[in-house]
């Protein structure tokens, strides 16, 4: 049911002339049945209504870590902007708004790292935190969601909005100079 033409993609690379890549694609191609369009997976998950919390312990781990995540947009949202926009300013440079009050201000993180993952269902949005000591797993996750509080109840000062666009821009146009882009 799944291997058809309905259901394939062909690449072709190389110093190829584009017309005869075509008519050979027809000549082998062309007979075989596409076959019934096949239904888009259902990706949809339930909204999350509780609190799962998970300890894990592993002895080659150097430092206790924590991972935090929320249920998030996918990226057909239009609030797949707004994602973007807050991962920026938590989670990038030295400068942002979570490195800047975890790792430098308040020693709660030695590393963090997070953001926005999205998807064609649901994504996700969170932080990882590696902390000194086990102690330091609840003050990271107080400030963490201070930093939340603060972006709901508070306005984004222009000078951080204006951050926030340049790297995006930067981001957007950095991508475009890999080769596998």
């Amino acid at each position: 049911q799944w291997y058809r033409p309905a259901n394939a993609v062909l690449a072709i690379a190389g110093r190829v002339d584009p017309s005869d890549v075509l008519d050979r694609c027809e000549e082998y191609f062309a007979g075989i049945p596409s076959g019934p369009p096949r239904p888009k997976p259902d990706v949809s998950e339930p909204p999350r209504t509780e609190t799962k919390t998970e300890l894990l312990a592993d002895p080659l781990a150097r430092l206790p870590a924590l991972f935090l995540n929320h249920q998030a947009d996918g990226y057909q949202s239009e609030d797949f902007a707004v994602w973007e926009v807050i991962e920026s300013l938590f989670f990038v440079g030295p400068s942002s708004r979570l490195y800047r009050r975890m790792v430098v201000e308040q020693s709660v993180a030695v590393q963090i790292g997070g953001g926005y993952d999205c998807f064609r269902g649901p994504g996700v949005f969170g932080i990882h935190a590696f902390v000194p000591d086990v102690a330091s797993i609840e003050r990271a996750k107080t400030v963490y969601f201070d930093e939340l509080k603060r972006l709901a109840t508070e306005p984004i000062p222009e000078r951080e909005l204006q951050k926030v666009s340049n790297q995006l821009r930067a981001a957007l146009v950095f991508g475009q100079q890999r080769a596998l882009s």
